[in-house]
């Protein structure tokens, strides 16, 4: 079965490590070409700086692994969820076929049985009411 899921976004962590990695480059580009005679970084700056981006790749990283994760378990709870609602549809047009199955049958029958009349009373005591005065006034002698 096709999935109608949109297609996964790129995640901030993503972004932010991209963003993060051009902005290093942009000033590393913009530091050299502001020295007339550009000067060599030399080894101990060099590890500085890779020591730095792999920390700030790592943290990146991490903060990806976690939305990465929080996103799966929203996932499976709505997939979890859609099962509900599914299968609560599914009770839900069982009882449907089951009352017109009653509802059927009682409109062959000519009416509706009293003690279901009462069950299905809005106002069980008004019922009740207009059935005392219907049996007074069948009982009461023309």
């Amino acid at each position: 079965m096709a999935s109608h899921r949109r297609p996964k976004q790129p995640s901030r962590a993503r972004i932010s490590v991209f963003t993060a990695a051009a902005a290093t480059a942009v000033a590393l580009t913009a530091q050299a070409s502001a020295h007339a005679a550009p000067a060599q970084p030399n080894k101990d700056e060099v590890k500085a700086q890779v020591d730095k981006l792999l920390e700030e790749q790592e943290q990146a990283a991490e903060k990806y692994n976690g939305a990465k994760e929080r996103a799966d378990q929203l996932r499976k709870q709505a997939a979890d969820l859609q099962d509900q609602v599914a299968r609560g549809q599914e009770q839900l047009t069982e009882l449907a076929s089951g009352l017109a199955v009653v509802a059927g049958d009682q409109y062959r029958q000519g009416g509706v049985d009293p003690s279901m009349q009462l069950i299905l009373s809005a106002d069980p005591d008004q019922y009740l009411a207009k059935a005392s005065s219907f049996d007074q006034a069948a009982s009461s002698p023309s």
